[in-house]
């Protein structure tokens, strides 16, 4: 047989045997769904390159439900650590970093008490380093502060009958800002009985820190 003779067998599936072909088929078939089932979804893509940091409050003991959320969002494939406020400084400039070199995409602050104190000065210093900030939220803060920075959207939760406090827009805020008096429609009936000590333990509370995230995601 010439070599064209030899080519036209070798390609074309004509000269095949059909047991032969049956079988190509159903290893394509097989590499074709291994393929798709280790492909990453659109769900794991979107959150492979987030960090949410979550900041305690006072003696980093009273804001404990700040690990539960942590917990929570690990379990749906969303990175998130949980850090004292006192170290914002720190967790900051190494927010910066990360961001700088590309190994996270998407920064997302979330704090209780002092935690949510902290995040407003993160914010600043974060914008201060030109990195941006998706989301930022803050539960019951303990001072009345001013929010400056780049932060696509800050929401404020906090209850007017106790220690919580509104924050206010800094000249410098690039992003919208939401105050949320949780004592008022339409929370009084999901949090209910919600004061300054459990506000990251209530568990209507921790279901919309995650949704507002997941949305930002």
């Amino acid at each position: 047989m010439g070599p064209h003779g030899w080519t036209a067998f070798n390609t074309d599936h004509r000269f095949l045997p059909q047991r032969l072909l049956r079988r190509i088929r159903a290893i394509a078939l097989t590499l074709l769904f291994v393929g798709l089932s280790i492909a990453p979804s659109a769900t794991q893509a979107a959150t492979a390159k987030v960090h949410v940091y979550l900041m305690r409050g006072f003696l980093n003991v009273l804001s404990l439900g700040m690990d539960e959320i942590a917990a929570k969002l690990r379990q749906q494939g969303i990175n998130a650590t949980v850090h004292s406020h006192l170290a914002w400084r720190i967790v900051a400039d190494e927010a910066a970093v990360d961001y700088k070199s590309g190994r996270v995409w998407t920064i997302i602050l979330v704090g209780h008490s002092l935690g949510a104190g902290a995040v407003t000065d993160m914010v600043a210093r974060l914008g201060e380093l030109g990195v941006p900030v998706k989301l930022a939220i803050g539960l019951d803060p303990a001072f009345h502060a001013t929010v400056s920075g780049r932060v696509g959207h800050y929401t404020n939760y906090y209850v007017s009958s106790g220690f919580g406090q509104t924050i206010e827009r800094g000249p410098g805020l690039r992003g919208t800002l939401q105050n949320v008096d949780v004592t008022k429609p339409p929370f009084v009936g999901p949090l209910a009985g919600i004061v300054h000590l459990n506000i990251e333990k209530n568990q209507a509370m921790q279901a919309r820190v995650i949704r507002e995230i997941r949305a930002a995601i």
